[in-house]
């Protein structure tokens, strides 16, 4: 379902060390180079390889139709897209919609940038989507992606267990859901 329509491919949101900018055809190699790493698919709870076609018809049908928001993040004073940070699954009626990053091995860690990012993503959300809420899924074992979204607001509502793909295997996971009054009062 789209939540309002495309995203304006013009789109820049920036912080002083970060640039966001929608997802593009162009991105492909760097995205996927990051997405395909074991480093990311180990804290995914999809873990196939995705394909360059793959990945292209995602950005047709997803992206560029407004039913997802994928930014790159771009390390400003490198140029170089270091992950990331995205908008899915639109519920209407909550008018909420799950968040999630990903970032490459190589960025620098202990640093900011993720937080940094994320910030400029919920903000995006809640001041021009007019979300009211967002959601994150997280495996367990992934103790940086949980710390970093209670960082930010967001508090743990659910534990279960969920099987990885392809493998089946399964793992516990953790919801987390952020309200925008919240944002306002961490952010």
């Amino acid at each position: 379902m789209n939540l309002l329509k495309p995203i304006d491919k013009a789109l820049r949101l920036e912080s002083e060390r970060l640039l966001l900018k929608p997802i593009t055809e162009e991105d492909t190699e760097a995205v996927l180079s990051i997405r395909n790493s074991d480093y990311v698919r180990g804290n995914f709870f999809y873990r196939k390889e995705i394909t360059a076609t793959e990945h292209l018809n995602y950005v047709k049908n997803k992206c560029e139709t407004g039913e997802v928001f994928y930014f790159t993040v771009t390390d400003k004073p490198t140029g170089r897209i270091i992950g990331v940070v995205y908008l899915q699954h639109y519920n209407p009626e909550e008018k909420a919609m799950e968040s999630g990053l990903f970032f490459d091995k190589a960025s620098p860690k202990g640093k900011g940038y993720a937080t940094e990012a994320y910030r400029l993503l919920d903000r995006y959300a809640f001041d021009e989507l007019k979300l009211d809420k967002l959601v994150a899924r997280v495996i367990s074992y992934n103790g940086a992606s949980v710390h970093l979204h209670e960082k930010m607001g967001y508090k743990t509502v659910e534990r279960s267990v969920e099987k990885i793909f392809p493998t089946g295997e399964e793992v516990e996971a953790v919801t987390l859901e952020l309200i925008k009054e919240d944002f306002r009062e961490k952010n």
